[in-house]
C-alpha cells in the first residue's frame, strides 16, 4: 500500500467516524430529540438544573464538536482516546444509572458503540 492509498484510507475512516458522531449528536440529540435518547436522559438522576431536553441537546452539541475534531485530523491520538473514554463513560452511566428499562438491551448498546 502506497502513502497516497494510506492517506485516503485514513480520510475515509475519519469521515465515517465523524458521520456517526454527527448522526448520533446533531441529528438524534439536537435536531430531532429522538424518543429513545430522551428516555435515557429522563431516567438518569437529576443532577443538573437543566431539563432533560436541554441536557440531551448539550450532549448532542458536544458530540457534534467531537465530529468536527475527528474531521479536522488534529491531535488524532488524543481525539481517538477521548472518543473511546467518552463512549465507555456514556455507556457505563446509561447502563448503571438509567433505571426503568430506558436501556432494554445493554449488550446491544455496547456492540452498537
Amino acid at each position: 500500500m502506497n502513502v497516497r492509498s494510506l492517506q485516503n484510507l485514513v480520510l475515509v475512516a475519519r469521515v465515517v467516524a465523524a458521520s456517526v458522531w454527527l448522526y448520533e449528536g446533531l441529528y438524534l440529540k439536537v435536531l430531532v430529540l429522538a424518543p429513545h435518547e430522551l428516555a435515557v436522559v429522563q431516567s438518569l438522576p437529576q443532577v443538573l438544573p437543566l431539563s432533560p431536553e436541554a441536557i440531551l441537546r448539550l450532549i448532542g452539541a458536544g458530540e457534534t464538536l467531537l465530529a468536527l475534531g475527528v474531521l479536522s485530523g488534529l491531535f488524532p491520538r488524543f481525539v481517538a482516546a477521548f472518543q473511546s473514554g467518552l463512549l465507555i463513560a456514556m455507556n457505563a452511566i446509561g447502563i448503571l444509572f438509567a433505571g426503568g428499562g430506558a436501556i432494554a438491551d445493554s449488550l446491544g448498546l455496547i456492540v452498537h458503540n
